[in-house]
């Protein structure tokens, strides 16, 4: 197996755990803006809530992990700065999520958790390092002599991500990853 076919593969598979996190039976969690509701639903399914959320981490990790690999083969100067650049972000954003995940929804009593406001920052600081480290690695890839479109696909998936996130305000994380999962299917091929 090859470097870049390694991240490849650390890309599809963080995908793949974040959206099985994702389609975990407390998703419904996250479809209610009643938190009575959401305190049922967590409480009902408490083991499912925690898989759910270490599985987020583990695929989180993965996929930054696989960012890192894929920034490592780099080799154009203007290219290799910006991949570094948009790994930082990516690293960053990646550590604020482990935090609101530890902090926030396995550390948090579920009562509490339903109707806190602490923390307002930090799901939109992990949005837009995330997804800006995303387009930032789009412009890698166009730079780098990757398919054009994978480059364009990448800004332009991840660039409306972002956009949307600020009109509504809020998104669903497993979005943040379907890009990297197109660019781990292309570096296995």
């Amino acid at each position: 197996m090859t470097t870049i076919q390694l991240a490849g593969a650390l890309l599809v598979l963080g995908c793949l755990i974040v959206w099985g996190a994702a389609l975990m039976p407390t998703w419904r969690v996250y479809a209610t803006s009643d938190p009575d509701l959401r305190e049922k639903l967590i409480n009902e399914r408490d083991n499912f809530w925690i898989i759910s959320h270490l599985l987020y981490i583990i695929g989180a990790v993965l996929t930054t992990t696989g960012m890192g690999i894929f920034t490592s083969t780099v080799e154009a100067p203007d290219a290799r700065l910006l991949a570094i650049a948009g790994l930082a972000a990516l690293v960053l954003g990646t550590l604020v999520w482990v935090h609101i995940v530890l902090t926030f929804r396995l550390l948090m009593l579920s009562e509490e958790y339903v109707r806190t406001t602490a923390g307002g920052w930090t799901f939109p600081t992990y949005a837009v390092l995330t997804l800006g480290g995303l387009i930032v690695h789009g412009i890698v890839l166009l730079l780098s002599g990757f398919p054009i479109w994978l480059g364009v696909v990448t800004i332009g998936l991840n660039s409306i991500i972002l956009i949307a996130f600020y009109i509504q305000k809020d998104s669903a994380p497993p979005l943040f990853y379907i890009a990297t999962l197109i660019m781990g299917i292309v570096f296995l091929t």
